[in-house]
């Protein structure tokens, strides 16, 4: 397992997707999943570190060095690996080269490119997927992800109080994107999208988006904290909420039509003991 000192941040949502993975949302930036580094040997350009847990790399990745040494931090393709010993090494330029010396530095090791900013993909074994890379992440906090299939393509759809995602933002990046892999789906076509944050995602038995939050209007229309969508990402008029709709929406479920997490509200704010039913 790769799983580490885990996330910097909390988790707010995990979708298991079909291969065995997990898609990982959260408040979680950085370098948010690592291992401790606990020893270091240096033999010319040649450098093995030791990692307190196993560390699950194999020949050929690439692991984000942090904090084992002067000059020794970024990223390196991995060299060399002997997975009892909890060790693997890398090669670095003669300039970074230091005193052979074993050591014990406060340092860490990530698999991958190290930036994982809200979102996330981990393997089966809670490795750091590096096969669907999401750029530079997203710039604020993810509270909802769901997968979704459509053909042989497989969606990610991920809510919250986000104004960019990867580097790119304005109308249509607020609060709600779907992506294919960790490109944006310029094919859901949401408009405006949401005017606030969105705190839950899930999908109907017809396969259509329902969104929960704080939010008054989706695309201009008038949305009381809950919206539905059509399969290409247009507002579902058919389903209508108004702006006078009070509810606690804090979590979906998609099996059926009942949406336990979803409470009304009673005169004085607090919510009922029954869930709402969409």
């Amino acid at each position: 397992d790769f799983v580490g000192t885990g996330a910097n941040g909390s988790v707010t949502s995990v979708a298991r997707l079909a291969g065995g993975g997990f898609l990982v949302g959260g408040s979680f930036s950085g370098s948010g999943f690592g291992v401790a580094v606990t020893n270091r040997n240096q033999s010319g350009t040649t450098v093995t570190l030791q990692t307190a847990v196993a560390h699950g790399l194999s020949v050929g990745d690439v692991v984000v060095v942090s904090g084992v040494g002067s000059g020794l931090d970024g990223a390196f393709p991995v060299t060399a690996v002997n997975a009892g010993a909890r060790t693997f090494a890398f090669t670095v330029t003669a300039s970074a080269t230091v005193a052979d010396t074993l050591v014990a530095p406060a340092g860490s090791a990530t698999r991958g490119n190290g930036v994982f900013n809200r979102l996330v993909q981990l393997t089966s074994a809670g490795a750091v997927d590096t096969t669907v890379s999401f750029g530079s992440g997203f710039d604020a906090g993810v509270a909802s992800v769901s997968v979704q299939t459509v053909g042989a393509t497989t969606y990610y759809v991920v809510g919250g109080s986000f104004t960019g995602y990867n580097g790119l933002s304005g109308t249509g990046y607020d609060n709600l994107v779907r992506l294919n892999g960790g490109a944006l789906d310029r094919g859901f076509n949401q408009g405006s999208g949401a005017d606030a944050a969105i705190n839950a995602v899930a999908f109907n038995g017809g396969g259509q988006l329902v969104i929960a939050g704080q939010f008054s209007n989706v695309n201009g229309v008038a949305r009381g904290r809950l919206a539905r969508f059509n399969l290409d990402g247009t507002l579902d008029t058919a389903f209508t909420s108004s702006s006078a709709t009070n509810a606690l929406t804090k979590r979906l479920h998609g099996e059926g039509r009942r949406f336990p997490g979803v409470w009304a509200l009673d005169a004085d704010g607090a919510p009922t003991n029954d869930p709402a039913v969409l």
